[in-house]
Formats: structure tokens, sequence, C-alpha cells
């Protein structure tokens, strides 16, 4: 194996594919990643048998051969190399692997390439196609709602309802819940069948990560493949691959939680209201953070208060004229969604103080967030 790469192409799959490297000692090439270079391609590969994940990057290959190194030392090092050339030769009579950038040099002992796992096959041909950009949004607006709580394992990742008519994106802890839809396009080329899968958090975030790996701007061309089977999911695009394990169990029933009518509905500006809670979570000193919503008189108040510290109080001029209405929320629940939705109004649907809230991006139906509120004293 001979071949010159960029140093910047190959950090940014180092540093992408590192996060699929095993801390396990019961299996020490595991700890490696597998280099592989033919046909202008130096393609990088790690696994630790239930996330596995691939990049290929550009390179001039001299050479064809394969080797697995220590992840951790070659990012470390090839992220410090002084120049932008590469140059990595695999030298089979002394057993290492020389890596070398301008005047420095790194020789790597290898370990066997035959004695790595391989890319696990999806064995069934059910999937689709969808934009880059349209999925990572539908995920980051999903993916802070999962539970972190092993004993639920079906609420640690989010579900993929998949229709001939429209992808469902689903995610819960049990207090509240994100939804976001997409009727498929045709370039997109949808299912013709329907599916189901629950793919864990984890995955899906070092999935948000592959983007580094992606030119600036280029989101908006790339389309990505998505396949499953009832074991696993494969996230796939020209220069990339993620497969990961889905999650075994029965994600509940959440139509049931989205409130059809709701009694007040009030425009908010997103940025505004994302600052003022902030500032009003700032006096919590242990536990949850608790910011309780007041509406009157064309007024949105919020208040939190610390009985030992103080009170902090905030006011945004909303159209509002009914009878005075007072909720309250966690105050995460309110910033999570906020963060990650984009639209310059959001919709604020409350109904009984003690009934579930929703936000809404303003002017669009496709993604509601539902809370449940909390009581205060």
């Amino acid at each position: 194996m001979r071949l010159v790469t960029r140093r910047s192409d190959l950090v940014a799959a180092l540093q992408t594919v590192e996060r699929a490297v095993s801390t396990r000692q019961t299996m020490p090439i595991l700890s490696g990643v597998l280099l592989a270079a033919a046909e202008g391609q130096l393609r990088l590969y790690a696994t630790d048998l239930e996330l596995s994940i691939e990049c290929r990057i550009p390179a001039q290959v001299e050479e064809e051969g394969s080797a697995v190194l220590d992840a951790r030392y070659l990012h470390q090092i090839a992220r410090r190399f002084p120049e932008d050339e590469v140059y990595i030769e695999k030298a089979a009579a002394s057993g290492v692997v020389q890596v070398r950038s301008g005047l420095s040099r790194l020789s790597l002992h290898y370990q066997d390439p035959s004695d790595f796992p391989q890319l696990p096959p999806v064995e069934s041909e059910y999937g689709f196609t969808i934009n880059q950009k349209t999925l990572f949004t539908m995920i980051r607006s999903t993916l802070f709602a999962t539970a972190n709580d092993p004993g639920r394992p079906f609420l640690t990742g989010v579900l993929f309802e998949i229709d001939p008519g429209e992808l469902r994106l689903v995610a819960t802890d049990g207090n509240r819940l994100a939804l976001n839809r997409h009727v498929w396009e045709e370039k997109e080329n949808p299912p013709t069948g329907s599916f189901r899968a629950i793919v864990p958090e984890r995955s899906l975030g070092e999935l948000l990560r592959a983007s580094v790996i992606s030119a600036a701007g280029e989101e908006d061309n790339i389309q990505v493949t998505v396949r499953m089977d009832r074991r696993q999911v494969s996230f796939s695009w020209p220069s990339y691959q993620l497969v990961t394990r889905l999650i075994e169990g029965q994600f509940p029933n959440y139509r049931p939680v989205i409130p059809a009518h709701q009694r007040i509905t009030v425009a908010v500006p997103r940025e505004a209201l994302l600052a003022a809670v902030e500032r009003a979570a700032v006096l919590s000193r242990s536990g949850a953070a608790f910011t309780s919503l007041m509406l009157e008189n064309g007024v949105l108040r919020l208040r939190s208060r610390e009985a030992e510290v103080g009170q902090v109080e905030e006011e945004i001029p909303v159209t509002y004229e009914e009878s005075p209405f007072e909720t309250a929320y966690q105050a995460r629940f309110l910033t999570d969604v906020l963060r990650v939705l984009s639209s310059e109004e959001v919709l604020l649907g409350l109904d009984a103080s003690l009934s579930p809230g929703t936000i809404r991006p303003a002017g669009q139906d496709n993604y509601v967030y539902v809370m449940m509120p909390v009581r205060v004293g």
C-alpha cells in the first residue's frame, strides 16, 4: 500500500470513523481503523460491532493495499502534521506503516486486515432515498427528545415510521414528544411499502457529525440512501456509510398524546422566547429549572424563582386579550426545541394549566412538539 492524500481529508475522515472505535479490551483489533487504498480512494472503516462507520476520501494510489492501524495515535498525530500532503506507505518487511508529512514521520505497527470484521450487510432491499439536508433537519428536530433510560430502551432512539406517502420521525422520553413529517418528493425514490424501526440516539448523533466530511454547501445536493432490515439500518452516500443495529421493542402509540385542539394559540418570536427562558433559568441552583408562563393583557410573562436567591421576570409582547392564563414547564423542555427550530416565530399552543402544551414553527404544519407541564408552588 502506497498513497498520497490531503491531511485535511484524512483528519476529517479519522475524526468521523474514530467515533465507532471500540474500547473493549477483549478484541484489541477493534481499537484500530482499517485503511484500504484502491481505485483513487482511501477507505477508512471502524466498528464496535454495534455501530460501523466507513469514509472514503480521494487519494493518489500508487500501490493498492490495506492495514489496520491504531486509530487514536494516527488521528492525534495526523491532525498535527505541518503540511497538507500526507504520504502513507506499508512496509511489509518491517511490519509498520510509514506516515509522513513534510519533515515529520510516523511509524505505526499494523495488524492483519483479514482479521478485522467486515462492514455488515443489510440483507433487505427495503429502503428509500432522501435529501441529506432534509434528513438531517428531521433528525436534529427530534433527537433531543429521546430518553436516557436503560430500563426503557425503546425510548432511547428515534422511531422511523416509513410509508409510501411520507416519512415520520418521532422521539419521546415520556414527558415530551417531537414529531417531524416529510412528504416524499419524486426525486427521492420513495418506498413502495411501510416499515417501522427504532434507530439508536447515539448512531443518529454520529450521522449528524458526518457532515464534517462534506464540502460546504454540498448537503443541498447529496442524496442519502437508507436501507433497513429487521436487525439493522444503513445510511450511505458516495463518501460515507453508517450501519447500526436497531433497538428492539415496541415504540408507544404516540398519536393520542398530540392534542387535536387547544384553546389558546399565541405567536411568539422564537429567538426572544429562547433568550427569555435561558435568562429565567439562570437562578436554578440544583435540579431542574422551572419556568412559569403567564398570559395577560397582551403580554407573555416568564418567571423563575429560587427561594434562597431571588426571582427573574421576563416580558414578551404578544397578541392575547383573553382571560389570564398560567402554566409552567421545565426550562430545558422549552430551550431544547427552540434551539433546533429555525422559524422566526413559533406557535405556543395551550389548554388547561395542567394539560400538554405544544410548540410548532409558524407557517409550517409538518412539525409538532408536545410537552407536559409541571406543578410549581
